[in-house]
């Protein structure tokens, strides 16, 4: 419980360096967020950071029961990837997913299914 979060941090303080080094505009914007007090660009930085550098190109895991999912079986203790890069820059859920565009999250529905930088669901609830 001590080094997993330390290494997720660094992570994404890496990954937030890179964004500024790659889209310096992003930089003024910040400031100027943070001398309004508003903070909503802040908060659309660090959403876009996470959905266009997700910690891991997936994540593994077994099923729990079987179950139907879209018409495909799975079996208990089945192998199932979760593409996580796929999904944060899927074009049916993401308008120009290669474009680094912290605006986009202005207009998010806090969507469970549509975002998942550390996988599916709400993070406070242990995704």
């Amino acid at each position: 419980n001590l080094l997993r979060p330390i290494v997720a941090i660094s992570t994404y303080v890496t990954f937030c360096a890179l964004a500024l080094y790659r889209y310096p505009a992003c930089l003024q914007r910040l400031r100027d967020d943070l001398q309004s007090g508003h903070g909503e660009y802040r908060e659309w930085f660090v959403h876009e950071v996470r959905r266009f550098y997700p910690f891991a190109p997936f994540l593994a895991a077994r099923t729990r029961a079987p179950f139907v999912w879209e018409g495909y079986a799975f079996q208990e203790r089945q192998l199932v990837l979760l593409d996580v890069f796929g999904t944060n820059h899927d074009p049916r859920l993401w308008a120009d997913p290669m474009r680094f565009l912290p605006e986009r999250f202005a207009q998010w529905g806090n969507g469970k299914f549509d975002f998942i930088p550390q996988g599916g669901g709400d993070y406070l609830s242990g995704h």
